[in-house]
């Protein structure tokens, strides 16, 4: 409400109709978010914020080819930028350009030693690759950048104990990272449970895999998520 009425007593304001875009986003009102963007982009074509912003909604709207252009864009106004490289890549990988994608990894990382997420889209790349060695390797890499954050435990868990490979699962590890995940999230993630479950099924003690599946579910069904399946 308050950007609405920003941009009803200014003119050619492009700030609050990017901001407005952020809010519509945030409530899943992608077609709307995204006129606002293309609007903000119109005003002042120059800002790359604004670029990854309609990037981020296309891919959301299952539209790689349209996101992939406005991530190329914003990456020629700012390209030292490690996020927007990786944000780059991840749509390269989508669309099938895997060598791309790994030169657009490999610079986001180098532009930003600190920045774990291009370890983890690599990662990703090479367990479709079949480089499941190398690929393990990755997501140890992220978790020596950035051992406290769930979502990277949570991802490191999955591959660990999902991976069809037996030669890179691991389900001791696996276990151990998604425990600390649970516990960095005061248990109330019901995707970090369900990695939870998947760990100890790897491990072979399917009587805890069932009970984090359980909470999972109920955790999930409590959100009113989707896809429950």
């Amino acid at each position: 409400s308050l950007f609405r009425h920003a941009l009803a007593v200014t003119k050619n304001n492009d700030i609050a109709l990017a901001d407005l875009g952020v809010a519509l986003g945030a409530q899943g009102r992608l077609d709307e978010a995204l006129g606002c963007y293309r609007e903000a982009a119109r005003l002042e074509a120059g800002r790359y914020q604004i670029h990854n912003n309609i990037a981020t909604i296309l891919d959301k709207m299952g539209k790689p080819a349209e996101a992939l252009a406005e991530y190329r864009e914003a990456v020629r106004l700012k390209p030292d930028l490690a996020f927007l490289r990786n944000g780059l890549g991840s749509e390269l990988a989508t669309l099938g350009q895997s060598d791309e994608a790994l030169k657009e990894f490999a610079e986001a990382a180098r532009l930003d030693p600190n920045y774990a997420w291009p370890h983890i889209e690599t990662a990703k790349l090479f367990f479709q690759q079949g480089r499941d060695a190398e690929a393990v390797n990755e997501l140890r890499a992220a978790l020596r950048i950035e051992p406290d954050n769930f979502q990277i435990l949570a991802t490191t868990a999955h591959y660990l104990a999902a991976n069809q490979n037996a030669a890179a699962r691991d389900g001791h590890a696996a276990l151990v990272l998604a425990i600390k995940a649970n516990l960095l999230t005061g248990g109330n993630q019901p995707m970090v449970f369900d990695i939870l479950g998947m760990a100890f099924a790897a491990t072979g003690d399917f009587t805890n895999a069932g009970t984090c599946a359980q909470n999972a579910l109920a955790l999930a069904a409590a959100a009113q998520m989707k896809n429950l399946e």
